[in-house]
């Protein structure tokens, strides 16, 4: 008689053992679902988020005036605005030595006046292919092409921005993206946006 009554608890102390190892698995299951789900809406949260950022830069870079900055050992050698993607305009040598302090100084918002994008770039990238004069003291005509050129191979230009050799201000969340991680859907944003600068070069 005992030993059946033994017998019997065990049974649902087995049981009950089981039930609440069922449901502890069950909602461990559950949390892991819930989390997955979080992550992968943040995840497209943020993907959307680059993607307006790019098609916003898309659209806004061809249609607004942006300051091109060459610097070369912490100095910067040339500057020019580039307006609307269509055409190249040097800026005088009292606004060089300005603009070139700024930007030593960290001012890249003074630097950028009312331009929509401020681009640095390490002479090394816009010294090489077609543009045989070099930097400073070449045509106008031939930093356009340069630029233009370099701003068409995006995946160089991403490679070039996540090593420092390239800076955009303000870096919007496009940019910040790229420092993390070159994504090759970029080739389509910064190749769309730039059409009208690669025409404008004849590329």
């Amino acid at each position: 008689m005992a030993l059946g009554l033994g017998l019997a608890f065990t049974i649902i102390i087995a049981i009950a053992a089981i039930f609440i190892a069922h449901k502890l698995l069950q909602e461990a299951f559950d949390f892991l679902h819930l989390g997955i789900s979080i992550v992968g809406i943040v995840i497209a949260v943020c993907f959307i988020a680059v993607a307006y950022d790019a098609i916003s830069f898309r659209s806004s870079f061809s249609s607004n005036s942006n300051l091109l900055a060459v610097r070369q050992d912490s100095s910067v050698t040339y500057a020019a605005t580039i307006t609307n993607g269509t055409g190249i305009e040097p800026v005088s040598s009292q606004e060089l030595a300005e603009i070139s302090a700024q930007i030593a100084g960290k001012d890249y918002k003074s630097a950028l006046g009312k331009n929509y994008k401020l681009v640095i770039v390490e002479k090394e990238l816009l010294s090489g292919g077609n543009n045989s004069s070099g930097l400073p003291g070449s045509p106008d005509s031939e930093m356009l092409y340069s630029f233009s050129r370099l701003m068409g191979n995006p995946g160089f230009f991403a490679a070039s921005y996540k090593s420092g050799k390239i800076e955009v201000y303000p870096e919007t969340l496009m940019f910040k993206a790229i420092r993390i991680v070159p994504v090759p859907g970029f080739d389509n944003f910064f190749n769309a946006g730039l059409d009208r600068l690669n025409v404008t070069a004849g590329i």
